[in-house]
């Protein structure tokens, strides 16, 4: 038989459980929001375009912001990163005409965020 909870203390006893249970999903979304930035990084080093190789090289992760129940991590180049809008989403040539886009972050993006929002849901519905 589970602990008996007198009816004065139950208010307590449901804001601990909360809280507990609070700490838990917001460790188990900060450790998939990490795992998630770093696989995708991963993805974005194989998935690019390699002309001379370096801006495939360039896909890096950076920490933006974290506090107590929120964090946000960012995936940038850190070394072309004035080709990922020309790439993924093609440009002018200088004699005329388009180079077409090679999407190559898009695609990662959503898988991400799929992945991401699995996670989370696991974590939330015990499932994992």
């Amino acid at each position: 038989m589970a602990d008996s909870v007198k009816i004065e203390s139950l208010a307590n006893e449901l804001a601990a459980a909360i809280a507990d249970y609070s700490e838990e999903l917001t460790g188990a979304v900060m450790k998939a929001i990490d795992e998630e930035t770093k696989a995708a990084a991963k993805e974005m080093k194989t998935n690019s375009p390699k002309f001379t190789g370096d801006y495939a090289k360039g896909w890096a992760t950076k920490k933006g912001y974290t506090g107590k129940y929120s964090k946000v991590k960012i995936i940038h180049n850190k070394t072309d990163y004035q080709l990922t809008h020309l790439l993924e989403h093609g440009h002018a040539k200088r004699g005329g005409g388009r180079v077409a886009p090679i999407q190559h972050i898009k695609p990662v993006e959503i898988r991400a965020i799929e992945n991401l929002t699995r996670k989370v849901e696991s974590a939330a519905y015990g499932n994992g």
